[in-house]
């Protein structure tokens, strides 16, 4: 038997874990026909359709205010340009660890 390193090992193994599960996809998917494929993307939409909460007159005006309000804070946030000069709010640096002085006895 041939020797192998890690790394090669690390690429079989990863190439063996994804390639089964995409196979058995698409074995999967070239088994199911068009047809079906269609009728359930028509009752995914309806079902999408129907799931409309039942909310009282104020209630929805509660909520359409409240998404109102969202956009206009997010508009104020997305407003202000900031120019590319401008130095970022903090910079990030490692600590060094201490060196030591002495000499070691």
């Amino acid at each position: 038997m041939k020797r192998m390193n890690r790394r090669q090992f690390g690429k079989m193994a990863a190439g063996a874990a994804l390639g089964v599960p995409l196979m058995s996809v698409a074995a999967h998917a070239a088994a199911i026909p068009l047809a079906l494929t269609q009728d359930s993307q028509d009752s995914s939409e309806k079902a999408k359709a129907g799931t409309k909460l039942a909310m009282t007159k104020d209630q929805e005006e509660k909520v359409a205010k409240a998404i109102e309000r969202r956009k206009e804070f997010l508009a104020g946030l997305h407003e202000p340009a900031l120019p590319y000069s401008l130095e970022p709010a903090f910079v990030f640096r490692a600590r060094r660890p201490a060196r030591r002085k002495g000499k070691a006895e």
